[in-house]
């Protein structure tokens, strides 16, 4: 079941060195203009994924999207981590009771 979803646009500058860490005991994805940038989906422990936006050719100056999805397995004793420096000041954020809602 989704939970959690947060959308967040920015401009891309190299010179930033932007990354993502996820670290999750459930299933989490990132998404980076429409293309899976990280998967830890599935029953696991707890897991933890780094993005690094240099590595996905983003054009300098351009206008990305990231998405980032959370979906609970455990309910109530689930938990994640985000460590990031890409800007998420003006972040949306929308809860999902069920898939498709």
């Amino acid at each position: 079941e989704f939970r959690r979803v947060l959308f967040r646009s920015f401009e891309y500058d190299s010179t930033q060195d932007y990354k993502v860490l996820f670290k999750t005991d459930d299933d989490a994805w990132i998404f980076v203009e429409d293309q899976m940038v990280a998967d830890l989906g599935g029953i696991n422990g707890t897991i933890e994924q780094w993005v690094f936006m240099d590595r996905l050719g983003l054009a300098e100056g351009a206008t990305v999207r990231m998405r980032l999805l959370k979906a609970d397995r455990c309910g109530v004793s689930s938990r994640f981590h985000l460590v990031t420096n890409v800007p998420l000041e003006s972040a949306t954020s929308l809860t999902i009771l069920a898939m498709f809602d």
